[in-house]
């Protein structure tokens, strides 16, 4: 009962907020606004070029700077800009005076190394038998043994020398690479 009266006193309450939704509501007035304007442009047929000069900076996907190992003046270089070079390739000739004599010098100390190591070996070979029957002291035995080692060690040091005097006189290419703008 209590619910009856709850709903028909909530009736005339629906019906009012039913009756204001049908109305027509009015909407507020805009401004008309004037159109935005636009350029527009008329298509024509032309020729176009297909070349265009401009103005501009290029550079090389690549870049290798060939140096000398050496820091002296060149005489000579075997290569002109833009030409391929191959591996072994001789590129420069440069003075060769002072290698040439550094080349001289350390074939002269390996000679003299070497002569060394001989009269050592012959006095290795001439102790060895009186330290084995006790006419001679065994340390000098081995002192001639030592020098013997270290003669032959320093032969091996002349011959480093001799080689890096020989690459000195001429650089060559590392790889195969084209090169560019040498500074001569």
């Amino acid at each position: 009962m209590i619910t009856n009266r709850i709903s028909f006193s909530l009736l005339p309450l629906a019906l009012i907020f039913m009756l204001s939704a049908c109305g027509e509501e009015k909407a507020p007035q805009q401004k008309k606004q004037a159109p935005i304007p636009v350029n527009t442009i008329t298509v024509q047929e032309k020729k176009v070029p297909i070349w265009g000069t401009f103005t501009g900076k290029t550079r090389a996907s690549s870049h290798q700077e060939v140096r000398a190992r050496v820091s002296e003046i060149l005489e000579k270089v075997y290569f002109k800009d833009g030409q391929y070079v191959q591996k072994g390739q001789k590129l420069f000739k440069i003075q060769q005076d002072e290698y040439i004599a550094a080349l001289n010098a350390a074939k002269a100390k390996k000679a003299q190394d070497e002569a060394a190591l001989a009269l050592t070996k012959a006095d290795v070979a001439r102790y060895t038998p009186l330290v084995k029957e006790g006419l001679a002291p065994r340390a000098t035995l081995e002192q001639y043994q030592a020098k013997l080692a270290s003669l032959h060690a320093a032969i091996m040091g002349d011959e480093a020398k001799i080689k890096e005097a020989k690459i000195d006189l001429i650089f060559k290419t590392p790889d195969q690479k084209r090169c560019h703008r040498c500074l001569h």
